[in-house]
């Protein structure tokens, strides 16, 4: 027969509090300083992973003429491995003389400047459509109603280069700046974020706690909560 002792359900004992505010200090102690010299930024919270370090995990593509960043050593990246594939050529030949092309523009930066050219210099503004800016572009879509060609356009109109806008607030992100402070592909992820999220941060505010497009050898844990950072 069960006894009404036994029916009275254990408890365990609470665990203590943490006190935030000693973890926080234990946590700022027991972190290396010297840790990846030269790699890792404490203030910015930002790790550039050196390529030549045998410590870091990413690499380059092994193609001779391939600039891509991938997961690990000695590995090719997807684009030379379809091409490889469809090459006939062996391994290692494919690896010695396959030239890659060049992209126009990397992700998340800038495209080429502007074609507008004068005796005083190019436009140093990015291009926006069939290699003019924002700015010339319109200027040049007025004329083109008139049948008047971009080629027609360059060489009789009196628009004049422009200068480039201030970078991008975004930390380390050179591009320059559209709306909000923020170049075209930060104000796109931006306003992409809010729409998703309903976050109210103005551009000024998730600009602080994000970074310049991450490439495979780096990270930043700037937009984490502060206890997050140093665990």
């Amino acid at each position: 027969m069960t006894s009404a002792a036994e029916l009275i359900p254990q408890t365990s004992p609470s665990p203590p509090l943490l006190d935030p505010a000693a973890w926080m200090r234990w946590l700022q102690e027991h972190v290396d300083p010297e840790w990846r010299p030269g790699e890792w930024s404490q203030q910015p919270w930002f790790f550039d992973g050196d390529l030549n370090n045998p410590r870091t995990a990413a690499g380059q593509c092994i193609t001779a003429s391939c600039w891509t960043l991938v997961r690990g050593p000695n590995m090719i990246c997807r684009h030379c491995t379809d091409t490889h594939e469809a090459s006939g050529l062996s391994r290692d030949e494919f690896l010695a003389s396959y030239q890659r092309p060049r992209v126009r523009k990397e992700r998340g930066t800038d495209s080429e400047r502007c074609v507008l050219e004068r005796s005083s210099g190019r436009c140093e503004r990015p291009a926006h459509s069939v290699g003019l800016c924002r700015t010339h572009y319109c200027r040049w879509r007025r004329h083109s109603r008139q049948g008047i060609t971009l080629e027609e356009w360059l060489a009789t109109s009196t628009a004049m280069p422009m200068a480039a806008k201030p970078a991008c607030i975004v930390r380390d992100c050179a591009n320059q700046q559209m709306l909000a402070g923020l170049c075209f592909s930060h104000h796109e992820t931006w306003t992409r974020e809010k729409r998703l999220s309903g976050a109210t941060r103005d551009a000024a505010e998730w600009a602080r706690l994000t970074t310049a497009v991450l490439r495979t050898n780096q990270f930043c844990l700037l937009a984490m909560d502060e206890p997050v950072r140093w665990e």
